[in-house]
């Protein structure tokens, strides 16, 4: 079941840094707002960290630890950036989220941090959490961590404490596949530094790694201390990846879809965090790796085994049927809330409640759904035909040609079926599932564009902006029908007064008329797009 909530927050911000061992740490002291330093304190901290034998958190920029020694011992789960902040309320995760931001110097990453009380087996509570980045797998050890930390604090003139400082000197030992410790090739000792707020401004921070870097400090090498110790021992991910690849027109049209597709696959991978801790963005996450995922798939599907491809496109509209339902809650939310609260008072606050109310209950509903679907084992197997498709692809070999030749010409006959669509749509504009057929071709045609521009430059770019514009006006249409359907399910609740029946009355008045101003949009935007200047790249 996925953990949706956690009782506590608190932003964290961190800088690390990398010094020579005969580094002579500064005095601190005289830095603006600080008024003196702390006696340092000596620690003695051992870490297991635990992954894959691919590692698949490593290369998700995620760590998994079991740490003794210090004021914070326990099994801490870290991820990356800030989105995977939890919701707060009853059934809450008994955790401690820590969240931390980007700093200047490049050492200090954002992340949420997850943690739980000390005790010999992993909790599965986190494990729950990374399940769809292990792929299910099995969590070995993958380095153990010594670190003798001397510490001290920064504090102001009422003696609270503003800035900790860390001086580590770091011993490790990296694992292999299946948790034998192996020898190292690198350095497995090291020493660096870490500088975190505590309280008051950031800049007391910065100004203290500044007076770091100044004694002789750099700026960290590694972002953590497991990937410097993996590195030491030859370890890298295992699985495909698109970071840093360069395509150009000579590529093969393959291979830049490939590359693409690992870069969606990622995406997805990371959402599926968020959706596991109950994140109501990540919904929004998953749906647009999805999206990306089905167009480069409908699109390209020429190049590769069709049969295979279907399958993967099969699988990924069961995965958007179950998160449907809580994209529209948000848009219904989003929108009526904004609308409601531009009302006269004395309408707009028995409707608020009543729709607050409302959503409420259908989005706790369709949550459930997605809690449901995580628990299956489709939602683990989806990533894994994914990998497999990406590291072993199926191949069509009547299709090996460049991404100059092949790209285009794909990309065009998806485009020719926009246009079909598109007439008959501007010639029935009543017809509101032709609009919404145009919507998602279009779609699927702005992101095949997008990724062929990876390897043929602007002109793809430039158009997909343009049919960017199609998707949004028919987006609205789509939009505008939902809220009125919504609306007049809500106007005929038990539970609306005369009050709050009126004001839905009104706002459904005006979603019709947002449907037959975003008909119009359309006819507009398809001029634009399907310009000559625009096509001329497809052929």
């Amino acid at each position: 079941m996925p953990v949706s909530e956690s009782p506590a927050q608190s932003q964290e911000i961190e800088v690390k840094l990398a010094a020579d061992a005969d580094f002579e740490l500064p005095s601190l002291g005289s830095l603006q707002g600080v008024a003196g330093m702390s006696e340092p304190v000596v620690l003695e901290l051992n870490a297991t960290y635990y992954d894959t034998a691919a590692l698949d958190l490593l290369q998700s920029r995620i760590t998994l630890r079991h740490r003794t020694g210090g004021k914070d011992a326990g099994w801490h789960l870290k991820l990356p950036g800030n989105a995977f902040a939890p919701r707060v309320g009853p059934g809450a995760l008994h955790a401690v989220v820590r969240t931390a931001g980007d700093t200047a110097w490049g050492g200090g990453l954002g992340r949420t941090e997850v943690t739980m009380p000390l005790g010999d087996e992993l909790p599965d509570e986190l494990h729950q959490i990374v399940r769809g980045v292990t792929r299910g797998m099995v969590l070995l050890p993958a380095a153990t961590i010594h670190t003798r930390r001397t510490v001290f604090e920064l504090y102001d003139d009422a003696e609270i404490p503003l800035v900790e400082v860390a001086d580590d000197l770091v011993t490790t030992a990296a694992a292999d596949e299946v948790g034998r410790v192996v020898p190292p090739i690198g350095a497995a000792c090291w020493r660096e530094l870490e500088v975190e707020l505590l309280a008051g401004p950031e800049d007391t921070v910065q100004a203290a790694a500044a007076r770091l870097v100044k004694a002789g400090a750099s700026r960290s090498p590694s972002p953590s201390k497991l990937a410097a110790a993996l590195a030491a021992a030859g370890r890298a991910p295992l699985r495909a990846t698109s970071n840093g690849t360069v395509h150009t027109r000579r590529t093969r049209a393959q291979t830049v879809v490939l590359s693409g597709l690992a870069r969606y696959r990622d995406a997805l991978v990371s959402a599926d965090v968020g959706l596991r801790m109950g994140v109501p963005e990540s919904a929004h996450a998953s749906r647009a790796a999805a999206r990306r995922l089905r167009s480069a798939l409908t699109v390209f599907r020429a190049l590769f085994d069709i049969a295979q491809v279907d399958q993967l496109l099969k699988n990924l509209r069961a995965m958007d049927r179950v998160l449907e339902p809580v994209r529209n809650n948000d848009v219904l939310l989003a929108r009526l809330s904004s609308e409601i609260n531009e009302e006269p008072v004395q309408f707009a606050e028995p409707a608020q409640i009543l729709l607050r109310q409302a959503l409420a209950e259908r989005n706790a509903q369709a949550w459930d759904r997605v809690a449901e679907w995580l628990e299956k084992p489709k939602s683990v197997r989806l990533i894994h035909r994914l990998d497999e498709f990406i590291a072993n692809p199926p191949l069509d070999a009547s299709q090996h040609g460049t991404a100059g030749r092949l790209l285009p010409a794909l990309v065009a006959a998806a485009w020719s079926r926009v246009r079909k669509l598109a007439d008959m749509a501007l010639a029935d504009p009543d017809d509101a599932e032709g609009l919404e057929r145009v919507r998602r071709a279009a779609k699927s045609v702005r992101y095949a564009a997008e990724l062929a521009g990876t390897a043929l430059g602007d002109d793809p770019v430039v158009f997909a902006a343009a049919v960017e514009e199609i998707q949004e006006v028919l987006g609205e249409h789509r939009n505008a029908l939902l809220v009125g359907e919504y609306l007049v399910g809500l106007a005929a609740d038990p539970r609306t007064t005369g009050a709050a029946g009126f004001l839905y009355g009104r706002l459904h008045t005006v979603a019709e008329q947002n449907v037959l101003s975003a008909v119009d949009d359309f006819a507009d935007a398809w001029d634009r797009a399907d310009d000559g200047e625009l096509i001329g790249w497809l052929r």
